[in-house]
């Protein structure tokens, strides 16, 4: 409190809340396919972005990505191409929209955002690499 006086801004997130650190990966759910692979996967294909909760994941693989090609879906996340292979990374509604609806996802991604998480999901076409990644910001 003795340097307030000092302080030109302060900076607050759109829901009004004063954040002090990064956003990190708190929370992953795997719900198919093998949980290193794809936190590897996912680390690279984010690498890609500089969103801040991309980046949160961004930091799990130091591992410099293979060759991916990235579209961003404007306020749903990303869809990456690897090995003719696609890979969904976003809300809910960019796998529901791309994969298909899954009971299992919707309970996870409940049930993670009521413990204060923002929620990034993670597909492959045919969900057989499925998870979701629980991010918090330090407050």
């Amino acid at each position: 409190m003795d340097q307030t006086h000092r302080i030109d801004e302060i900076a607050f997130d759109k829901t009004g809340t004063l954040i002090i650190g990064r956003p990190e990966v708190s929370a992953i759910e795997v719900l198919n396919g093998p949980k290193d692979e794809i936190i590897k996967l996912a680390a690279q294909i984010e690498r890609q972005s500089n969103h801040p909760l991309a980046q949160a994941i961004a930091k799990l693989n130091k591992q410099k990505p293979d060759s991916i090609k990235v579209e961003t879906v404007k306020g749903k996340g990303i869809i990456a191409t690897l090995n003719n292979q696609k890979y969904y990374l976003g809300n809910q509604k960019l796998i529901v929209e791309n994969t298909r609806a899954n009971a299992k996802l919707c309970e996870t991604i409940d049930h993670l955002s009521q413990l204060g998480n923002s929620i990034v999901t993670f597909a492959n076409e045919d969900q057989s690499q499925l998870a979701v990644f629980g991010i918090k910001v330090p407050i």
